[in-house]
């Protein structure tokens, strides 16, 4: 059987190439699909991608140490995790580094370092 309708929907990358179900299907909605480049390789997941396990199907989470698990496009952003990044802190002025290295303890440097983060 033929179809054409392939698990990353309005996010395949084929959309006019037809579709066997029995060559790739989705690790997580288990749908057919093209491969990889209709989604991501879940093992290659690219760096800025982080995917949220708890998101994941039980059929998901199963095949998430099987090699060559694919994920389709949709599944991969609805699975997607936000993710926070922290600021780097400002870095320590030249003023703040002027101090008589001789009569410092290393209670004081830790001090010292803790409020020039804060």
């Amino acid at each position: 059987m033929v179809n054409y309708c392939c698990a990353a929907k309005h996010l395949c990358a084929m959309k006019t190439i037809q579709i066997s179900p029995v060559v790739h299907h989705c690790m997580n909605c288990r749908l057919p699909m093209h491969g990889a480049l209709c989604g991501a390789l879940y093992s290659e997941m690219p760096t800025d991608i982080f995917i949220n396990f708890d998101a994941l199907s039980f059929e998901g989470r199963k095949r998430v140490n099987v090699q060559g698990a694919v994920m389709c496009g949709v599944c991969i952003e609805s699975c997607r995790k936000e993710v926070t990044v922290q600021p780097l802190p400002e870095p320590v002025s030249a003023e703040q580094l002027q101090i008589n290295m001789e009569a410092i303890t290393i209670d004081e440097v830790i001090t010292f370092v803790e409020d020039t983060r804060n």
